[in-house]
């Protein structure tokens, strides 16, 4: 028998595609929070250099960006 994963609650509901980057950037920004905001703290935790962190965060940042973007104009063109 299959054993099931410990993240399954967690992750039903969402697209397939995006769970595993959804949990890749959370669990990432819950790292820096932990350490207070130090990124290289975080780093360190993480397993990854310091400026591969601040790529990823950078990433994280844009991609946030464009989300919220398509969410207003979403919202805007319904107004219409």
């Amino acid at each position: 028998m299959r054993r099931q994963s410990p993240f399954a609650d967690l992750l039903r509901g969402l697209p397939p595609r995006t769970s595993l980057v959804c949990l890749h950037d959370e669990f990432i920004l819950w790292t820096i929070a932990e350490h207070g905001g130090n990124v290289s703290h975080a780093a360190i935790a993480l397993g990854l250099h310091r400026q591969t962190l601040q790529r990823k965060l950078k990433k994280i940042a844009i991609l946030t960006i464009a989300q919220s973007s398509s969410a207003t104009t979403g919202a805007a063109a319904d107004m219409l």
